[in-house]
Formats: C-alpha cells, structure tokens, sequence
C-alpha cells in the first residue's frame, strides 16, 4: 500500500496522469530477449562469424572496418573456446582464426548458423590458407594446435553451449518488429543471466556491429534520430571487465562501441551510454559524445575523477567542481553540444521500478509478443496464436519430459493414428487431423528454441 501511495503522490507531483501511464502501455511494446539462458525470449547469437550481407562493398570501400569487425568476433570467438586461458596465450587461434575469417568473407563462404560453424571446423582441421605473415602454415600453428582448435569448436556445437544457436536471430529489424506498425518497440536484451563476463562482453560485441551494420545499410537520415541504443552499465564489473575501460585494456566490446560513437551518429543511430563507476570507462573514447550528464558525486574522490575524465576528453565546463558538489538527489550536470551547462531535475518514473527475479522476466513478454517473434524465425507459421490444443497434451507427455520421452511418444502416437493404420473406430478424415495436431505439436517440442518460446506463452497465458 505504501509503494501504491507513494507512486500516486510522485505522479501528481511531476503532472502525471493515469492517462499518461494508459497512453505509454497503449502506444509501446516491450520484449526481453535472453541469449543462451534465461526466462526471456531465446536470442540466438548463432553466426559469430558471419559476414554482413554486404560484405563485398564493404571489403572495397571500408577495409579497415573489415578488418577490425573480424579481430573482434574471433577474439569473443576464440575467448569462449578457451575460457581458462588468457587472451595473450591465445595469440595464435586468433590470428590462425582471422586469417581463415578473411579468406571467407572474401570468397562468399558462408558462416550462419550451425551449418557455417561446422564449415569453420572443416577448415580449421583443412584450411586453404597456407601461409601467416610470410610464415609456412605448420611453422605458425602445427596439426596438433588445429585439431585442439576443431576440438574445441566440436565442444561448442554440444551440451550448453550450443544454446547460443537457439531462439530468435539477431537480427535488428526483427528485433524491432512488433505486431502493429503503430506501436513502438522497447527491445530488452537481459545479460544478467550470463555467468561470465566474456558471454556479456560476447553478446555486446555482436550486437554493436549488427547494429552498425544496419544503420550503415539503412543510409544517412540527415540528423533525424532513427534508433538509440542504450546501456544500463558499460563499467561491468570495473576494471578489465569493463565494456568500455580505459587504458591499457581493450576488451573486443570496446571497438564495436566506439565503432557506434565515431559513425553511428551519421545514420541516425544515438547512444546512451550509463555507469555507476566513473574511473572505468575510457573518456578519450567518450569524447565523441556531445552530451554528458552526471549526476550527484558524494565523495571528493569520484569527483576529482570525473574531472580528470573529462579533460582527457577534452570537455570543459566552469566551475565544474563547485557544481558537482552542488547537485542535490535527483538532480544532474548537463553538457549539451554548444559547451552550455544547466542542471535539471529528473522526472519520477512512470513504470515500477525494481530488480527482476529470472522468473518475473517471463511475464514482461505477453502472448501476442511471444506469438509474433515465434512466427519472425520460425517456418512453422502461426500455430501458437490458431492452436487450440495443448501441445504436451496432445502428444500425451508432461511439460517437462525429455527430448527421448517426446520422440518416442510421437512414434507411438503416429503409428495408432496415422491414417493407414489407424483402428477402425477412427474415420480417415478424424485420423488425419489427429495427425495434423500430432505433426504440429512435434514440430515444436522437439526443437529446444521452439519449445521454450511455446513454453512462454503457455505461462503468458495463464
């Protein structure tokens, strides 16, 4: 009760209306996606190695990007193979890894999806390269070293890690896509559920240069805003595991961010850029940000660095520290792009703000939604939203039953009603729809990111 009141008294605080939170809820579509684990909506990150699909025009007129868009894919890639070493003993992998990269890119070799994995895998136990930097081939990197490669690549199309490969792509425009054209779409990548930081640091890598791709691709919009991208924490865990630190680390996420704050602007692309660890992050980088704002600093320390920060990126502000002390709760510095400094303050919330429980981000993502994304990815077509029979019940099996228990239940149940040898208190017609359901149910439940999209909308919709 005290929560509601204390809501109800901000909202007429800041002029906020019921009609206000009605229209927000009416004119926006929220979807938490969650790679590799999680209660969100499968996000597959299963072509880490892929080209943009321009990749032809980018090799002649933007090598240089090329180039770097490879070295962090198969520094994340080589990373997640071999996370119990460190990236400077893996020098090797990476460059064996860039090369083999390149040489397909350049040739129209293609590396989506699990299918382009495994080409990765012939290759590294086959390449068609023979030599690195001048150096023969066995001399850079022996048979021994590219069959623990392959190996180790065998590993991550099995067990755990081959749920990266399952859910929706990540694809930016289906990211954004939402059941009516009217609505606008909140897209929710959810990390949290990664245990390691190389997964978050994989996904943030990914995701920026798919995001730059597509803007790259969509064209210059002359100034007018056309997505913003915002992070809750680029100083992760702080130091080394940050997404954007400062010298000396140089994590692969850095590059693709920056990549977005050098060149995203053109092609309408903003970022916000948020932390709560204001000595790791890297401001020379920050300096192609127009717009700074901080907010309340209680202690000498984390001002003094804030002012350092800033100089090193040379954005200047009078009286900065003066101000910095000044700032009262729920107050913050803006710097706008002209030099000009004001002080604002924010505005109460109008969504109920607290930690997620894994189990509360399942109900954020309702019916329709699932519904709609399930249809993006998937040739399956639009069962969930026509079926009126439970896929579990209909295939005589519980919710949680295994893959095995699943297939043998199918041919048990194919086999009784199929139309040539079904009993005879069965009509052919009766038989093939039982059939069509058995088909449609099976189809879904043997395949894990069709299943665990249903099995969200089964609690959706409840």
């Amino acid at each position: 009760r005290g929560q509601i009141d204390l809501y109800r008294e901000k909202f007429e605080q800041f002029g906020l209306t019921k009609d206000d939170l009605r229209k927000l809820k009416e004119k926006s579509s929220f979807a938490v996606f969650t790679p590799k684990l999680g209660k969100g909506i499968p996000l597959a990150i299963s072509s880490p190695l892929a080209a943009p699909p321009d990749i032809q025009d980018l090799l002649r007129d933007d090598f240089d990007t090329v180039i770097g868009m490879i070295g962090v894919f198969s520094t994340t890639f080589v990373k997640n193979l071999f996370p119990e070493y460190k990236l400077s003993k893996l020098k090797k992998y990476k460059s064996f890894l860039e090369e083999l990269v390149l040489h397909c890119w350049k040739n129209n070799i293609e590396l989506k999806g699990q299918e382009g994995l495994r080409r990765v895998q012939l290759l590294l136990r086959e390449p068609p390269i023979h030599e690195i930097g001048g150096m023969p081939l066995d001399l850079f990197i022996d048979q021994k070293l590219r069959l623990e490669f392959a190996s180790r690549l065998a590993m991550a199309l099995s067990g755990e890690e081959q749920l990266w490969l399952k859910g929706v792509p990540l694809d930016v425009d289906i990211l954004l896509s939402r059941p009516s054209s009217s609505l606008v779409p909140i897209t929710i990548l959810n990390l949290r559920d990664l245990s390691t930081f190389d997964d978050q640091m994989h996904v943030i890598s990914q995701l920026s240069y798919a995001l730059y791709d597509w803007a790259r691709r969509k064209g210059d919009t002359h100034g007018i805003p056309r997505l913003l991208f915002f992070i809750d924490e680029i100083g992760g865990g702080g130091g080394k595991n940050a997404f954007f630190p400062s010298h000396p680390y140089d994590p692969p996420s850095k590059a693709g961010l920056n990549l977005l704050l050098r060149r995203g602007r053109a092609f309408g692309l903003c970022c916000i850029f948020a932390t709560q660890n204001p000595g790791d992050v890297d401001y020379k980088g920050l300096s192609n940000c127009q717009t700074w704002i901080v907010s309340r600093l209680q202690t000498k320390l984390d001002r003094d660095k804030i002012k350092q920060g800033m100089s090193v990126a040379e954005i200047y502000i009078d009286a900065l520290d003066n101000k910095l002390r000044e700032i009262q709760p729920g107050e913050f510095l803006i710097r706008n792009k002209s030099g000009d400094s004001t002080i604002i303050q924010e505005r109460w919330l109008m969504s109920y703000h607290k930690t997620l429980a894994e189990s509360e981000i399942s109900k954020i993502n309702d019916r329709r939604v699932l519904e709609w994304f399930e249809n993006s990815y998937s040739q399956v077509g639009s069962r969930l939203s026509r079926d009126d029979f439970n896929y579990y019940e209909i295939l005589e099996v519980s919710p949680k039953a295994s893959i095995e228990v699943i297939e043998k239940a199918y041919r048990v149940l194919a086999k009784k009603y199929h139309p040539d040898t079904a009993d005879a208190q069965f009509s052919s017609q009766e038989a093939e729809e039982i059939m069509k359901k058995l088909n449609i149910a099976y189809s879904t439940l043997s395949d894990a990111s069709k299943r665990a999209l249903y099995d969200l909308t089964l609690q959706a919709g409840r």
